[in-house]
């Protein structure tokens, strides 16, 4: 670990770009992802006569908890259209991401980042729901009056298949590289460093400051329990190949059109939604 950080430092111009692109595209990643999510139960709320009011941190539901449209069913598709809306978006980008590997782009990173991020937002929100009893995710499979032993049982799954993820998208950071020269065993944890710890430190940093003042404690959570899909990519890097070719290193740009987008978004969601929003 030191030496690759080391090695970071000494490359400054080559390393600081990635974990710049990388961050911001995590950061993006996560907003989209959280939107959609948001925007799938609101629409769902809807279709049941259900009433929302959307914050900048989330939603909260205006219908109180013992009004007569609260039925099992009505419950089942207010809580599992986010989950189930997740699950699909989450391969729909990762089959894009998969399609620009061959295209130096930040693109395949946003649609790496997002399809991960849709991901653990459903495992981990079940995760931490049965662990944690935390509002909003313990209600899915609480109004599926399902026994105490069958959520821990759904839990265990649940953290077994974000790490087998976590080994599945190895290869995928890897040839996320603009360079090939990146990935070769001399470089290799000091790019993935870059590429994905590091972002994901800085990208939670700033998601926090982003919901401040009234964070939201389930949203950081989650975020901070990617860690177990990030975890296996490091123990998992070094069994794959590359084809030696005699690249030259270029430099990594910053992609400024992304800095300029998620600061203008920033913004603009921030004065949006300075009031609530009723559905």
């Amino acid at each position: 670990m030191n030496k690759a950080l080391l090695q970071i430092l000494n490359n400054r111009k080559l390393f600081f770009p990635v974990i710049i692109n990388s961050t911001i595209t995590y950061i993006l990643a996560f907003l989209f992802s959280f939107l959609v999510y948001q925007i799938a139960t609101i629409i769902s709320a809807a279709s049941c006569s259900i009433h929302v009011r959307l914050l900048y941190n989330g939603i909260r539901f205006v219908t109180g908890d013992y009004s007569s449209l609260w039925t099992p069913d009505s419950a089942k598709i207010v809580f599992i259209s986010g989950p189930v809306v997740s699950i699909i978006m989450g391969f729909v980008c990762l089959f894009i991401s998969i399609s620009l590997m061959g295209i130096k782009s930040n693109l395949k990173m946003f649609f790496l980042w997002t399809s991960l991020h849709f991901f653990n937002r459903v495992l981990s929100f079940f995760i931490l729901g049965n662990i944690l009893f935390l509002y909003g995710p313990n209600l899915i499979l609480d109004w599926m009056f399902l026994d105490d032993a069958f959520k821990i049982i759904f839990s265990g799954f649940a953290f077994i298949l974000l790490i087998i993820i976590g080994m599945l998208y190895s290869s995928s950071f890897l040839h996320s590289a603009n360079n090939i020269n990146l990935i070769k065993p001399t470089k290799r944890f000091s790019f993935l460093l870059s590429q994905v710890f590091i972002p994901f430190l800085a990208g939670n940093l700033f998601i926090l400051l982003f919901f401040f003042p009234k964070v939201p404690v389930v949203e950081i959570l989650i975020n901070l329990f990617l860690i177990v899909a990030i975890a296996p990519i490091f123990l998992n890097y070094r069994r794959f190949s590359i084809i030696d070719v005699d690249e030259q290193v270029k430099m990594y740009p910053v992609d400024f059109k992304y800095v300029l987008f998620l600061a203008g978004f920033t913004i603009l969601y921030r004065l949006i939604l300075m009031k609530e929003i009723f559905f």
